[in-house]
């Protein structure tokens, strides 16, 4: 059975009023996603998916706003998976996504850490799930599907 460990921020959300962030996810399109780059390496000839594995993932996001109604957010994710216990990892892999948004106010530092962490994953998620499937179809392994993400 594998277990999955995802890297949480450290870092403090500025305070946000409510009814601002509101107003700023109402004025919110999704334009784009594409891939920015990608890597898959399977490190292991055999990967023996019938043992207990453990499957490590980190994210990580930047934005840019390109000008007053445009904002490239790149979200990176990157998957390691090690037989229980051990440090070797069977494979990685990695895939960032160029996301464009029209905005209606410009994002903010204060906007993007609570973006990032609750709208970003639900618009980047789906696209990772998929990426992760095909490549293990792709290394000849078994398929793998990883949770769906909910927010509360």
């Amino acid at each position: 059975m594998a277990t999955q460990e995802t890297a949480a921020p450290t870092a403090q959300a500025p305070a946000v009023d409510r009814k601002a962030y509101r107003d700023f996810i109402v004025g919110l399109q999704l334009r784009d996603i594409s891939v920015r780059r990608s890597a898959t390496q399977r490190l292991a000839g055999i990967v023996d998916l019938s043992r207990k594995v453990d499957v490590n993932i980190n994210e990580k996001a930047s934005y840019t706003m390109q000008d007053e109604n445009t904002c490239d957010v790149v979200q990176a994710y990157s998957l390691q998976l090690n037989y229980q216990g051990e440090k070797t990892p069977l494979l990685t892999i990695e895939c960032d996504f160029d996301v464009v948004y029209r905005v209606a106010k410009p994002m903010t530092d204060a906007y993007f850490e609570i973006f990032r962490k609750t709208s970003l994953p639900l618009n980047t998620w789906p696209f990772w799930r998929e990426f992760v499937h095909s490549a293990f179809l792709r290394m000849g392994l078994p398929p793998y599907m990883l949770p769906v993400v909910k927010q509360a």
